[in-house]
């Protein structure tokens, strides 16, 4: 049995994972995989809640169970689908254990300057992760990729592996000490392993910020329902307690301020994260 530690949380796994090994005995949950694949229907869903469980469908069809008894089951259907089991894992399954653990969890990216952070949030495709990498040449540290996983007012990171494509790392000129080919995903990335100069275990949220392709550059600051929807809609819900999950979006926003990034989607990265770089050196210092 394999044993890993991810923001303080211990798994056992009968499957290898490129996660922090931990010698520590006891497991806050533990990934087994299954021989059946159950019969469910998503309803054109990729999560389903049920009494006991979060079912969670992957794009290779792996299917994650998450147990109220802490156990992760996987289901998989063929050999591509297993061999996806450790890249799909550090998504959303990971997110909802965080979550399960008592995180607050949400859909972005994150990088610290002077143990600051500022949180690039929103769907996939809007190029949280290259406005991420892209900032280490502004002299960021980089925290997480696709998980921002919050707790006491203090942000974690997961992984110091990130995804993207091989141009944008050369042309950004980005340092890493392991590279892991990724051969299913549609926008031909792989996931690269930074080194521990460029990271950062935790930090202190300052700012979240929401890219929006643009012909122009601008960041302008977010009114609290608008921050609330773009927060809702990034956010780790846990389906049986809608009154927690709204109270912990409404404490965020209260206590970080949130801003619409408005990038000249015609510029080079440079520019667009130049132009962030900027912005929140001076939220910092004011």
């Amino acid at each position: 049995m394999n044993q890993y530690s991810v923001c303080g949380i211990n798994f056992y796994s009968e499957i290898e994972l490129p996660l922090h090994r931990s010698e520590k005995d006891n497991a806050n949950f533990t990934i087994i995989k299954k021989s059946s694949y159950p019969k469910l229907n998503f309803f054109n869903e990729s999560i389903l809640f049920q009494k006991n469980s979060i079912f969670i469908r992957t794009k290779t069809s792996n299917i994650f169970e998450i147990k109220r008894s802490n156990e992760i089951f996987i289901y998989s259907l063929d050999k591509e689908s297993r061999n996806n089991i450790w890249i799909e894992f550090l998504g959303i399954p990971l997110g909802y254990a965080l979550r399960k653990s008592g995180f607050t969890v949400i859909h972005g990216s994150s990088i610290c300057l002077d143990n600051y952070a500022a949180c690039i949030v929103g769907f996939s495709g809007v190029g949280k992760s290259t406005l991420s990498i892209g900032l280490i040449n502004e002299g960021f540290s980089f925290i997480t990729e696709d998980l921002c996983v919050i707790k006491n007012n203090e942000i974690f990171q997961p992984s110091s592996w990130i995804k993207n494509t091989n141009k944008n790392m050369k042309d950004l000129n980005i340092d890493f000490k392991q590279k892991l080919r990724i051969a299913s995903d549609s926008r031909k990335r792989d996931l690269f392993n930074l080194n521990g100069h460029q990271c950062k275990n935790k930090s202190i949220p300052k700012a979240f910020y929401f890219p929006i392709d643009s012909n122009k550059k601008m960041i302008n600051k977010m009114k609290k329902e608008d921050a609330f929807k773009f927060i809702f809609a990034s956010f780790y819900r846990m389906h049986n307690n809608e009154v927690d999950n709204l109270e912990k979006i409404t404490t965020l926003i209260e206590s970080v301020p949130c801003y619409f990034f408005l990038r000249d989607k015609r510029a080079p990265i440079k520019e667009n994260t130049e132009y962030l770089s900027s912005h929140f050196k001076d939220l910092i210092k004011a």
